[in-house]
């Protein structure tokens, strides 16, 4: 019991003296932004979150100048025209860095296909379909 006293008084002395010194005795603050495929309000938020993970990485970006960023991706489809491209410049600055993370329990997937929809039965006896495909 008096070992565990010693200890607390002991990270009570720590945390005073890094206030003292203008020290923070936690990491830096995280800032977050959310992405689900199916909705977009533009905001970023998780009550209003982004659409695309573009719109994410030109947040995250700006953001990261005061902070750590975590982009939260929710399950489902994103679909991209082109490919995401990220450089250096889409790691973090000052120190800061950007994680992208699946929500708990959720499957994001980010696929660069088209679509195929339309399907009809062209031969019943052998079970096979067709579709218009379009043009790349």
């Amino acid at each position: 019991m008096k070992k565990a006293i010693s200890l607390f008084l002991a990270l009570v002395m720590l945390v005073s003296v890094f206030a003292g010194l203008g020290i923070t005795a936690y990491a830096a603050d995280t800032q977050t932004l959310w992405v689900d495929p199916v909705n977009d309000s533009a905001a970023g938020t998780q009550v209003a979150p982004f659409q695309t993970i573009e719109k994410a990485k030109a947040a995250s970006a700006a953001l990261s100048a005061g902070g750590d960023v975590t982009v939260w991706l929710h399950g489902g489809t994103y679909r991209v025209s082109n490919a995401i491209t990220f450089t250096s410049a889409d790691s973090g600055k000052n120190g800061h860095v950007i994680t992208y993370k699946a929500v708990s329990g959720e499957v994001p997937v980010i696929s660069g296909g088209t679509p195929i929809t339309g399907w009809t039965i062209y031969d019943t006896q052998k079970n096979i379909y067709v579709a218009d495909v379009p043009a790349a």
